[in-house]
């Protein structure tokens, strides 16, 4: 007996569930949200996604023999349809979602700023960025103790009223950065 399938992993398709997984994409949700409107598991969603590109693809490919372009199934014919539906959807939700930031922009200096930051990241992104580094911004430094040396070294603490001195092996193999940085 095998794991009990997700009811909501529907595999059968039909042009109810594309309809409602278009719509839902054209109001902004996720694609994840979008699989649930529609009651099918995310997996599937993708599967058809993944399946209806290389139907487009075939689709738009012409055959070397006739020039013409390829010859699809119903089944493709549908996922290929659905996949050009999806991405004009996504591409509907992005156009209304700019167009609301821009109307709210001459009212809310933070509809501005947030648009500028996000299609001109290079020159208007805030810049504070973090880096985490060793010291004078060499790689950090690992360090590998075995278990048997943390042993030993817990024995000798407690005989030696709890001084612990752990012999470490470094795993560090990093090039040294030169004088601008550039690793050698």
């Amino acid at each position: 007996m095998g794991v009990p399938r997700d009811k909501s992993c529907r595999r059968s398709l039909d042009a109810a569930h594309l309809d409602k997984i278009v719509v839902s994409m054209a109001t902004g949700v996720s694609q994840a949200v979008a699989a649930k409107a529609a009651n099918i598991c995310d997996r599937t969603l993708r599967y058809w996604l993944y399946a209806g590109k290389d139907a487009n693809q075939k689709r738009e490919k012409l055959d070397p023999a006739t020039g013409l372009p390829g010859v699809l199934t119903e089944r493709e014919t549908m996922l290929a349809d659905f996949y050009m539906r999806y991405q004009q959807a996504q591409a509907q939700a992005e156009s209304t979602m700019l167009d609301i930031i821009r109307k709210e922009a001459p009212k809310t200096w933070q509809a501005a700023a947030w648009f500028l930051e996000r299609v001109y990241p290079q020159r208007y992104s805030r810049r504070d960025r973090f880096e985490h580094s060793g010291p004078n911004g060499r790689p950090i430094q690992t360090q590998t103790v075995m278990l048997e040396e943390i042993d030993s070294a817990v024995r000798a603490a407690r005989e030696n009223d709890g001084a612990v001195g752990l012999p470490v092996r470094s795993r560090s193999e990093e090039p040294e950065p030169g004088p601008n940085g550039d690793l050698h």
